[in-house]
């Protein structure tokens, strides 16, 4: 590796990605103070907000149940091994078959309704009262899978109803783990640790749960 000395006449644009980016600013100096004379930094600039405040979606799992399938799927492929196997070579051929489709076929996005709204507590309702009026809670995906653990016969499919929370209420962060850039950062999602976002959880488990009724 060769040094390179890099300036600019005006903005310097950090686009590494979300862990990345505030990464390289804390390792260049910029970022807590505290944090980086933690790793002896020279602090070029002492800003607290570095690698805070990170917004990220939480998936929750879902619902599933057994489900009949008329015709072959990349989920029942699974199941059956010669078809498996003309899957495989029908996609490293030519880009086609059921291996294409990577087995969510349906993808909607919920508002929460008044009568959901009125379950949840004050100040859940509050919380949620910053995001725009049109702004969903929540991404509902439809998906097939080959088996569940519980179920012991090889033969049943299951399909899935799995959820997203996309209004998120909690705020995650990241920090430095060394003055290296090359060492990976410590990464805290922080994911439903806000209780607006848990009773958003429920909500969307209720309704996944009327789905699949």
């Amino acid at each position: 590796m060769y040094p390179f000395l890099l300036s600019a006449r005006r903005d310097v644009i950090v686009s590494a990605g979300v862990w990345h980016s505030p990464q390289l600013l804390m390792v260049s100096g910029v970022g807590p103070r505290s944090k980086l004379e933690d790793f002896d930094i020279p602090v070029i600039s002492d800003l607290p907000g570095v690698g805070q405040n990170m917004w990220d979606t939480c998936a929750i799992g879902g619902v599933s149940y057994e489900i009949e399938m008329p015709e072959f799927t990349a989920a029942s492929a699974i199941l059956e091994e010669q078809r498996m196997h003309e899957a495989v070579t029908s996609l490293l051929a030519n880009a086609t078959g059921p291996l294409t489709n990577e087995g969510s076929n349906i993808v909607g996005w919920y508002k929460i309704p008044e009568s959901g709204l009125a379950d949840m507590s004050a100040t859940a309702r509050t919380a949620l009262q910053t995001f725009p009026e049109d702004w969903p809670e929540m991404e509902i995906n439809l998906a097939t899978s080959a088996t569940l653990p519980d179920v012991n016969s090889t033969s049943k499919l299951v399909g899935t109803i799995s959820g997203l929370l996309i209004a998120p209420i909690s705020r995650g962060n990241m920090m430095i783990r060394s003055a290296s850039d090359l060492d990976a950062p410590v990464v805290n999602s922080n994911w439903l640790r806000d209780p607006t976002d848990q009773e958003v959880a429920v909500t969307a488990y209720k309704v996944m749960r009327e789905m699949s009724a």
